[in-house]
């Protein structure tokens, strides 16, 4: 039994003509006459009184058109379902995030559910950029916050943010007053690079190459909570993603602004192109780029 069948009964009910219905199903009156023959086959009882030449039903074809109505109106809202998924009950998102990336993007994450048009719950997801690829081609993630931009990324929409760099200090070092650097200022100290393969290895490295910063790599892990520890140890500075300085609880370090030069990496937002999925990843780009702002 197929839902075709289903809906010629119902035009035939509408009609009581087998023409008529046959016009509003778009198929040939014999086309017709031949499925319903079919489905009274397959339900083991005759609808039509086919010895009238007018289209009467008998008791169970009546019956039937009633139930069959129920039915089409069940697959209709099935269809809508499958078109419009945030509409019906809760929406999972499942986003990666690469080790660098501040946690505070979750809270933005988490902010943007609440006051989201429809219910969603959010899962995260750590990995690295290559890791987070592959778990979006496999549809395990539905979106994937990276800072390089994948190849052959022509499946998902992709969309970029451009997250400055601030330096931080050691609360007791010499410059943890100051609100501000300059150039020249930051010449003189020694730059903690993380080690080849963190995701702050690339940037810092180009920027302290483009200002002939003293730059010295250390065995820093993907975590940039060793980072931050590194640092609160010890004389060197480093750069941190500006969503990383967020945290006004920790007094471990001193995040200081830099005068006319902007260091930044750009964020690379990858989603399915599943159009709540498409929604909520812009509506986060936006709110962090307004915190920016503020």
């Amino acid at each position: 039994m197929n839902s075709r069948s289903l809906e010629y009964l119902a035009a035939l009910a509408k009609y009581n003509h087998f023409q008529h219905a046959a016009d509003e199903c778009n198929v040939t009156q014999s086309t017709l006459s031949i499925q319903l023959k079919k489905l009274e086959q397959e339900l083991g009882a005759p609808l039509l009184d086919r010895s009238n030449k007018r289209v009467k039903f008998t008791t169970m074809g009546i019956r039937v058109v009633k139930q069959t109505h129920v039915i089409l109106k069940e697959l209709e809202r099935l269809r809508e379902m499958a078109s419009k998924p945030h509409m019906y009950g809760i929406q999972n998102i499942r986003i990666g995030i690469m080790p660098s990336v501040s946690t505070n993007i979750f809270k933005y994450a988490v902010e943007l559910c609440d006051n989201f048009p429809s219910k969603i719950e959010l899962q995260f997801n750590e990995a690295d950029p290559e890791k987070l690829f592959s778990m979006m081609k496999t549809g395990a993630l539905e979106c994937a916050i990276m800072d390089k931009q994948p190849r052959n990324s022509d499946f998902f929409e992709c969309a970029s943010f451009d997250e400055p760099l601030i330096i931080g200090v050691g609360a007791r070092h010499q410059y943890a007053l100051s609100e501000s650097l300059e150039q020249a200022e930051l010449k003189k100290l020694k730059i903690l690079v993380p080690e080849y393969g963190n995701n702050l290895h690339d940037p810092i490295m180009s920027f302290c190459d483009q200002y002939g910063l003293f730059a010295e790599i250390g065995s820093v892990g993907m975590n940039i909570e060793t980072l931050r520890w590194r640092i609160s140890m010890s004389d060197y500075v480093s750069f941190f993603p500006y969503f990383s300085a967020l945290d006004k609880n920790d007094t471990r370090l001193k995040y200081i602004r830099l005068n006319h030069f902007n260091p930044k990496r750009k964020i690379i937002f990858l989603s399915q192109r599943e159009p709540v999925v498409k929604k909520f990843t812009e509506l986060l780009i936006k709110k962090m780029t307004n915190a920016l702002i503020e």
